[in-house]
């Protein structure tokens, strides 16, 4: 090959270089929220108001270094409902991977649960990728635990601990007779 030739061909090497490195390089950044704890892929999270749950960041970046990342946190009840409180803080500063979230209800509803989302958005120098998981987010932890776990028949108030306000409503009504001494009419 002749002199022309080679410098024309690395030349071209080098043009594709400058094309082609970028695309792969682009392909690079992953991510991906799990729910310490449950199975990974159920996308989301059973929770109450104001309770700190744990999520893994999965990131993976062939191009940057994972520290050198911009990981930013929202919510879709950013719009929806801008009273709903939402932190996001990374559990260690030296591992971006673990983080805590928390959503706090403006007010308990007294509904089953809501069913807020949150995303995270990771950017590198060339892409940005974005992952979601959602809460079901109870009022407390009470009203999370009746839909998991058989309630107490001693817990006579329904406030999920049973203790001596129950036994007071007990032996309030104790001894008390119920029964009838009288037929009953039909229709009552």
């Amino acid at each position: 090959m002749n002199t022309k030739k080679r410098i024309k061909f690395l030349l071209t090497l080098a043009v594709l270089a400058m094309v082609v490195l970028p695309l792969v390089a682009a392909s690079a950044l992953t991510v991906k929220i799990y729910s310490v704890g449950s199975d990974a892929n159920r996308g989301y999270i059973y929770n109450w108001s104001g309770n700190p749950a744990q999520v893994d960041l999965h990131i993976t970046d062939a191009v940057t270094d994972v520290n050198d990342l911009t990981i930013e946190w929202h919510s879709n009840y950013d719009t929806i409902d801008p009273n709903f409180i939402w932190t996001y803080e990374q559990e260690d500063p030296a591992d971006p991977n673990i983080w805590n979230v928390t959503c706090t209800k403006p007010k308990p509803d007294g509904r089953t649960y809501t069913y807020p989302e949150f995303y995270v958005t990771v950017t590198d120098d060339v892409e940005t990728k974005t992952d979601s998981e959602r809460f079901f987010l109870y009022d407390d932890a009470c009203m999370m635990g009746k839909l998991f776990f058989d309630v107490n028949p001693a817990d006579f108030n329904a406030d999920c601990i049973t203790n001596l306000t129950d036994f007071a409503e007990m032996a309030a009504a104790w001894m008390e007779d119920y029964t009838t001494t009288e037929p009953l009419p039909i229709g009552l």
